[in-house]
Parts: structure tokens; sequence; C-alpha cells
């Protein structure tokens, strides 16, 4: 696709859906969400073409960014095994309280997950009912509202917000990867949970209520963390930017931190301390089979 030529703020427009963008850009670009559609007689915004040399240089550096991007995700992936191994290591054998019972049956994880299970068994319903998942209006909200938050952290305006059921979009003067990657990294639905209690806690009797709590906060994980794995196969163009395997890894990794701290949260004698120790010795064990393999192999060769 063409692009459209440098011009003052007030002159730039948004590139077509779909277009790849830079990880960074002090031009307006649009982000969208995975179900909106181009605009009906939407047009190229460049004037003319561009030269045959700033096509094949565009396209060059187009080329080493996402095989950059690709090479850095592949290297990512060690990670997620890692943090999901010491994750489960960690917790299989946690106890909460002073009676050694498992932290899998311990009141508070249970509430968790009573939260989490109710909003799988509605996730299911709506789709088997609606064929898609519902509130969809609502996800799109959230999604577009993370996308604008996230970009304003890092200094960008917003231009041009929409949300319909369909889709939606943000037009943002400021782009890189953790603003197109926003919606799937931070659980937005649970940040009103978090200051729900963060208020209550200052009241002594709301102590007999924190179960109610753990289950609305693990309800408004499950929403992120279903809506994300709904979207993620589906094409999104917010991984275009990034590339597929890097988006993919660095979504993994920030869910998986993000359930390790939930969970530390749910089991007081876990410490964050006791979790970095398993994630060492995880890493450690990992490396060992690695060299391994890779000494197997090159006896093997040497060996012919």
């Amino acid at each position: 696709m063409k692009r459209a030529r440098r011009t003052q703020d007030k002159d730039r427009q948004a590139p077509r859906d779909g277009e790849d963008l830079p990880l960074l850009s002090g031009s307006w670009r649009k982000i969208h969400s995975q179900t909106a559609a181009p605009a009906a007689g939407e047009k190229d915004t460049a004037e003319g073409g561009i030269g045959f040399f700033d096509w094949v240089f565009g396209w060059l550096h187009h080329f080493h960014r996402r095989t950059w991007n690709f090479f850095v995700g592949v290297l990512f992936l060690p990670f997620c095994w890692m943090l999901t191994d010491a994750l489960f290591s960690t917790f299989a054998r946690a106890h909460s309280h002073a009676i050694p019972i498992p932290f899998w049956q311990s009141h508070e994880f249970l509430m968790f997950a009573a939260g989490c299970a109710i909003w799988l068994v509605w996730f299911g319903i709506s789709i088997w009912i609606w064929r898609e998942p519902r509130p969809l209006r609502a996800y799109v909200l959230c999604h577009e509202f993370t996308h604008a938050l996230t970009a304003r952290i890092f200094g960008g305006r917003i231009r041009e917000f929409r949300v319909t059921r369909d889709g939606g979009h943000i037009v943002t003067d400021r782009y890189n990867f953790v603003i197109a990657l926003a919606p799937y990294l931070w659980p937005l639905p649970a940040i009103p949970v978090l200051a729900a209690w963060g208020i209550a806690a200052r009241f002594p009797e709301s102590m007999y209520h924190r179960e109610w709590f753990l289950a609305a906060l693990g309800l408004a994980w499950m929403f992120h963390i279903t809506f994300t794995c709904w979207m993620l196969p589906i094409g999104q163009t917010d991984f275009h930017g990034p590339g597929v395997t890097f988006s993919f890894s660095v979504i993994y990794i920030v869910n998986v931190l993000l359930l390790t701290l939930c969970m530390v949260v749910l089991a007081p004698e876990i410490t964050l301390g006791g979790w970095y120790d398993a994630l060492v010795d995880c890493g450690t064990r990992f490396y060992t089979a690695v060299l391994k393999i890779i000494a197997a192999i090159w006896h093997h060769l040497a060996g012919k």
C-alpha cells in the first residue's frame, strides 16, 4: 500500500486497516480492534506514487524490522516455558493454612476459581446462543480505551476514538509495541475490582467480605483472558507492527507474570523470593537439558 507523505499534524491521515505499522512513529496512526473493517470507499492517502528506490529501501527496512522482531520473539519462548514451570512447581506444593491443605483447595483459591468458573459458563453460553461472546461492545470499549490510555501514558494525543459492536479503533500520534499490545497485556476490568477492594480495606469489617472480592477478581481476570484467547487467532491488525511471534510471546509472558502475582497474593505464605528461587531452578534445569541435547547432537555428528 502507498504511504502518505509526512505533513503537518492537522493534515495527517491514518493508514488503511491492516497496514504494517512501525514500532515508533510521529505521524497519526490508526490502531484497530479485531473486528474492525475498512470503511467503504476508503482510498490511499498518498498524493501520487513513490519512487522505485524508496520502495526498495522501505521494503528492506520493513523486512529487517520484522525479522528482528521474529528473532526476539523466538528468544522469549524459553522464558514462556520457564515461567510456566515455575508457576506450577511453586504453587502445586503450596499450603495456605496452619493445617496443611493443598493451596488449590484453600478457601481463597476456591473463591477466585468460582469467579473464573462463573464467567467461563457465561462465555460458553453466549457463544452457544449467539455464536459470539457477550458483551462484545463492552470488550471493544475496554480494548480501545486501553490502547488510548497507554498511548496517553507514552505522551501521545488521541485524535479519534471509535467503538461499535463490530469493532473500533483509535487514531493517535504515538505508536510502539506496548501501545499495540496493551489490551492483551493489562487486565483492565480487574482495576475497578482492585480499586474497590483498596477502598473497602480501610474498614475492618470488610475482611469478612474478602471472598467476594476474590470472586469478582477471578471473574474480571477471566473476562480478560477469554476475550484475549478469542481474539488472538482471528488475525489481529494489532500484531502487524510487532509481528505475531513477538506479540504472542510477550502476551503470554506478561499474563503468566500477572497470574503468578495474583496467586502470590492469594497464598500469603508464598513469597516472591520463593517464586524467584523456583524460577532460577527451572531455568537451570531447562538450559542444562538444552546443553545435554546439543552435546549429544555434537557427539553424534562428530562420530560420523
